[in-house]
């Protein structure tokens, strides 16, 4: 699950952007 969070996160982190 932490992992799968983590993930989501990094990858929303530079697509948001």
């Amino acid at each position: 699950y932490g992992l799968v969070v983590a993930l989501a996160l990094l990858f929303a982190n530079p697509f948001n952007v």
